[in-house]
């Protein structure tokens, strides 16, 4: 009970409500056992009346399930009076030409006002259709040119993250741990415990779209970038889903289920509070126990690099020997700030090290939370992996535009050995039992280089034709619907697991099966959820916002 006396010191907010972070629940994921035979019960609120928030939450999901069902019977009316054209121009209807034409003009004067107003909303409502966005979604047709391997990288890379968060919570909440540690010393079991590096992942996929569509982009245009357009279409992009998740997690979580470890409160006083911190993409530099949706700092890392990237980009496309040396010069500052910071502070790697501390868990959770507080979720740890993407997209297009394509067999041979060493080894090797003070800020700033580098070779020979199976394995076609939803599967995941966790508690003692059936129900809920997410919300802003830059364009021309 330590452990928890310690997070109510730390937090603001009433002990009772240590559902409300990422960091509260984490910690009591151990005592959740003990958690059940408390008076938490008995402070459920039965019946419980929505709040105005929660109202407020329910008319905006209520506004686009109306649009979506206006859309979609829009669409299928369209359908409908095409298949009803088809029908009529027919061999057998032409011999009736006067009943025919009777009728075909009395459909006409009943269907004019409809028409007429289609005329002016189709393209609005079509939007929202959920029978195109859900082909849109499931279609396995790829619309990117050369970078289908991509889609590959990011859905595995979405599991891994998803399958580390269920494999953390599983451990900590375990009731009794024995036999536990065997499986934590296993390789197989590390890697599970790695999804830092899926992170990573994610930072160079996000670095190299940007480094090479903005590249593109600008010797396209000759250097007449639209800036506005540029910061507004990131934002539209991530925003919408976002927002609708927060606030629907905000207001309406703590209804959707009961049981004794369910939410007490009406409205998450943290985000209620701090939301709009979200709302900016600055919540990355909150302390964790103040962070609306915590596994969401990733977001705010990526717009603010998203931001700031155009000073890297002009650079290597104006003056490539300074661009070269300017992101040299940040990726190694990055590096120096995060081996400082774990220098001073004393912080341990992350989870890398969980086997270790695992008897003596109390202390270890403090020691991450700071880990993560002062270096997991800050800009100045990350910057160098997203730089290290975009120079690879830079390079990339660079490639293209001089249609080099082929890699000496010697280069690639070479190549793989690289990479596949310093991924094994950030995964593997630089974990080590008795680590000092030196050796542990060193592996924090070695290990997210040395993966981003290894996954940046698989990316460049994927996308320039050098790939070979690896590239038709990542650019199967089963892995495009999964792609598209996999934005909406990270803000929903986490959602997921904490759900099952307050549903059904702790589990007993460690099993394999019931750990990977954990994994499995998880990644298929939180998949499920995330389509449905897509299909009516995000899917359907993107579309708009596309429509209105066709509309717009179409006006100054």
């Amino acid at each position: 009970m330590q452990r928890m006396a310690a997070c109510q010191n730390r937090s603001p907010y009433d002990p009772s409500q240590w559902q409300a972070t990422l960091e509260s629940f984490v910690r009591h994921l151990k005592s959740l056992h003990s958690v059940e035979d408390t008076s938490l019960a008995s402070l459920q609120k039965i019946p419980r009346k929505l709040t105005t928030e929660a109202f407020l939450m329910i008319y905006v999901i209520l506004i686009f399930a109306a649009l979506s069902i206006i859309g979609t019977l829009l669409s299928l009316y369209e359908r409908l009076c095409k298949e009803n054209e088809n029908s009529n121009s027919s061999r057998d209807e032409r011999r009736n030409g006067i009943a025919t034409c009777k009728t075909t003009k009395e459909m006409t004067n009943a269907h004019h006002f409809i028409e007429a107003w289609l005329s002016h909303c189709r393209e609005f409502f079509n939007c929202f259709c959920v029978v195109t966005n859900g082909r849109s979604l499931l279609s396995f047709v790829s619309r990117e040119d050369g970078f289908d391997c991509l889609h590959g990288i990011r859905v595995l890379s979405n599991i891994w993250i998803t399958l580390g968060h269920v494999s953390i919570f599983y451990v900590l909440a375990l009731r009794n741990s024995d036999g536990v540690q065997g499986w934590l010393e296993m390789k197989f079991g590390k890697f599970f415990f790695s999804g830092n590096f899926a992170n990573c992942s994610f930072f160079v996929l996000s670095g190299f779209l940007n480094g090479y569509s903005f590249s593109s982009d600008y010797l396209r245009r000759k250097g007449n970038i639209d800036w506005l357009y540029f910061y507004i279409k990131r934002y539209i992009r991530l925003t919408p889903a976002y927002m609708i998740v927060l606030g629907t997690y905000t207001t309406l979580f703590s209804y959707m289920g009961s049981g004794r470890l369910w939410p007490i409160y009406d409205t998450n006083p943290v985000c209620s509070e701090n939301w709009w911190w979200n709302l900016l993409f600055i919540n990355n530099f909150q302390p964790t126990l103040k962070q609306c949706m915590g596994w969401c700092w990733y977001l705010a890392n990526d717009m603010q690099f998203y931001v700031i990237s155009p000073i890297f980009l002009i650079s290597l496309l104006r003056w490539p020997r300074m661009g070269y040396t300017l992101s040299a010069a940040f990726i190694s500052a990055s590096c120096i700030i995060t081996f400082e910071i774990s220098k001073k502070f004393r912080i341990v790697d992350g989870l890398s090290s969980l086997e270790y501390y695992f008897v003596n868990m109390e202390a270890f959770l403090d020691q991450y939370w700071e880990y993560f507080d002062k270096i997991h979720d800050k800009p100045y740890s990350r910057l160098g992996v997203y730089l290290i993407g975009l120079l690879l997209g830079h390079y990339v297009y660079q490639r293209r535009l001089r249609k080099m394509r082929s890699i000496q067999p010697m280069t690639l041979c070479c190549g793989w050995l690289l990479s596949a060493s310093m991924m094994l080894i950030s995964l593997f090797s630089l974990s080590v039992r008795e680590k000092s003070v030196f050796i542990s800020a060193v592996f924090n700033v070695v290990k997210n280089v040395l993966f981003s580098c290894g996954l940046s070779w698989i990316i460049f020979v994927c996308t320039t034709g050098n790939g070979s199976i690896i590239n038709k394995c990542l650019s199967s076609r089963i892995f495009l619907p999964l792609s598209r939803i996999s934005y909406c599967a990270y803000l929903t995941h986490m959602i997921v697991l904490m759900a099952h966790f307050q549903v059904t508690g702790a589990p007993e003692h460690f099993n394999f099966i019931s750990w990977l059936f954990l994994c499995l129900r998880v990644v298929l809920w939180t998949y499920g959820v995330s389509f449905v997410v897509s299909l009516i919300f995000e899917t359907p802003v993107l579309r708009l916002f596309a429509l209105c830059r066709i509309n717009w364009n179409k006006k100054r021309v």
